[in-house]
C-alpha cells in the first residue's frame, strides 16, 4: 500500500492499468498521456506511476476544463481559481506532450537536479529551483498544494495499481465502515472527523463524509470534488445497496453535484442531510429518482454475519446408561420432548425432574384417570413419562403423565 512517505525517485515504468482508467474519461488522449509520462519519466529518473497519479489529481483524471483548455497537468502558475491559466503548448488549447513535460520539468526541481530537460518552464518564467525532496509528502502545503496533496496522489496509486506487501492492503469489513459512519449520526458538523477538509457543516459535504469514513479506517481514498465525479471512478452495481457500500445518485436527484450515502441493506441510506441536522437516515434507495448504483470502496469487504448455530433437535444425555437400547439404537430426546426438557432446565435441573431418558419416543395407549383412551406419542424417563397432547396447543402440548394414568406402549 503506497504511503505518503513514498520516495518516487528512480524511473519505474508506467503500469498498463493506467490506460484503461484514463480512457474512461478521456479516450481521445489517453494513449498519448500514458506514452508521454512513461518516456518522460525515463528521462528525469522518476516513477512514472507517481507522476501520472499527480496529473490525475490535478486534472480530475484528465477531464477537467483546465486540462482540456490549457493542458496544464500540474497547476503550474495557478495560485487561485481566478488566476488566468497558462497555455502549455500551441494556441488555443496546448497539447499533451508540452503539458506533461511541464509537470516533469517541475518534478526535477522538486526531486532531482533541477535540470528541466524539456525546457518548458524557463521561457514562461517558472522553474529554476532545486528543492531536494525525497518523499511525496514533502510537496504538501508547497505553493498552491494543500496539506492533503500527497495523500491524494498515493490514493490514486492505490486505487489503480494497489501494491500488496507482507502487511496486506489494510482490508476492513463493511461492518467496520458502518460502525465508523454511525459515529457521526446526528452531528451537524464534521469536527476532527474530516481529516482532509477540517471542521465544517456536514450539509452539502456528502462525498467528504463517505471519504472521511474510509480514511478514518486507515484506507487511502482519492479526494473527489463531488459525488457525481466520484461515481465515475467505480464500477457501479444496480439494485439495492448492501450494508456498508457507498451508493450514488445523479444530477436528476441533486444538481449539479449528485449525492452519495451509505447503504444499510434496507430501504434507508445513511448520509449527510441538507437541513442542517448533519448525518441521518433517509428513505432513499434504488427506487429513488436519479439512483446510479452502488460499490464498495477499495479495501472494503462485504460483511457476512456469522449465522446462528442451528437449534439442537436431538439430545443424547451424557452418561445415559440406557443408551444404546436393546436394539442398539441411540436413546435421545427430540422434538417437543426436547423443548420441554430444555424449558425445565431454565428453572430446575432437568435431571432432578426427569432423570435419564430410558427409551426413545414411541406410540402408546394412554388411559387417563377419567377413562379416556388415546393413542399418544410418549417417552419414558426415570422419573415419569412425557406425553404429547396436541389438542392442548403450544406450549402446553407436552405434559408429564399423571400418576394415575395408565400407559401401555405399543407392542407391550
Amino acid at each position: 500500500m503506497y504511503q505518503t512517505t513514498y520516495d518516487p525517485r528512480g524511473y519505474l515504468p508506467l503500469d498498463a492499468r493506467w490506460l484503461a482508467c484514463i480512457s474512461e474519461g478521456n479516450p481521445e488522449e489517453a494513449q498519448a498521456i500514458c506514452d508521454t509520462y512513461d518516456s518522460g519519466c525515463q528521462v528525469i529518473g522518476y516513477d512514472a506511476n507517481a507522476a501520472i497519479a499527480q496529473g490525475c489529481v490535478e486534472t480530475a483524471w484528465f477531464t477537467s476544463d483546465r486540462w482540456r483548455n490549457s493542458h496544464n497537468a500540474a497547476g503550474i502558475g495557478i495560485y487561485s481559481d481566478s488566476t488566468a491559466d497558462v497555455i502549455w503548448g500551441p494556441m488555443p488549447h496546448g497539447d499533451v506532450e508540452t503539458g506533461v513535460h511541464g509537470q516533469l520539468d517541475l518534478l526535477t526541481d522538486y526531486y532531482t537536479d533541477g535540470s528541466e530537460p524539456f525546457g518548458t518552464l524557463s521561457p514562461l518564467g517558472f522553474g529554476g529551483m532545486v528543492l531536494g525532496y525525497s518523499q511525496l509528502q514533502d510537496m504538501d502545503g508547497v505553493w498552491a498544494a494543500d496539506e492533503g496533496y500527497s495523500e491524494a496522489i498515493t490514493g490514486v496509486m492505490n486505487e489503480v495499481i494497489p501494491e500488496t506487501d507482507e502487511g496486506g492492503t489494510g482490508v476492513v469489513t463493511a461492518l467496520d465502515v458502518m460502525k465508523m459512519a454511525i459515529s457521526q449520526f446526528g452531528h451537524p458538523r464534521s469536527g476532527t472527523y474530516d481529516t482532509l477538509n477540517g471542521d465544517h457543516a456536514w450539509s452539502y459535504w456528502c462525498e467528504s463524509y463517505i471519504e472521511s469514513t474510509h480514511r478514518n479506517l486507515g484506507l487511502s481514498v482519492t479526494p473527489q470534488p463531488s459525488a457525481i465525479v466520484a461515481s465515475q471512478h467505480y464500477d457501479l452495481q444496480p439494485g439495492r445497496a448492501p450494508f456498508g457500500a457507498a451508493m450514488w445518485f445523479g444530477t436528476s436527484f441533486y444538481y449539479p453535484d449528485g449525492h452519495t450515502a451509505f447503504g444499510t441493506g434496507g430501504p434507508y441510506c445513511l448520509g449527510t442531510l441538507t437541513d442542517g441536522t448533519g448525518v441521518g437516515l433517509m428513505e432513499w434507495n434504488e427506487t429513488t429518482e436519479g439512483y446510479l448504483g452502488w460499490a464498495y470502496y477499495q479495501g472494503v469487504e462485504p460483511y457476512t454475519p456469522n449465522p446462528s448455530p442451528p437449534i439442537p433437535n436431538w439430545l443424547v444425555q451424557e452418561g445415559n446408561p440406557y443408551s444404546p437400547d436393546a436394539d442398539g439404537q441411540e436413546v435421545g430426546i427430540g422434538g417437543g420432548f426436547l423443548r420441554f426438557y430444555n424449558s425445565v432446565e431454565n428453572g430446575l435441573d432437568p435431571m432432578v425432574v426427569l432423570g435419564y431418558a430410558k427409551a426413545r419416543e414411541q406410540q402408546a395407549t394412554v388411559t387417563d384417570p377419567d377413562g379416556t383412551v388415546n393413542t399418544r406419542t410418549v417417552q419414558s424417563f426415570e422419573r415419569g413419562w412425557l406425553v404429547y397432547q396436541p389438542e392442548n396447543g403450544y406450549p402446553y402440548d407436552i405434559v408429564m403423565a399423571q400418576e394415575t394414568s395408565q400407559i401401555s406402549p405399543a407392542g407391550s
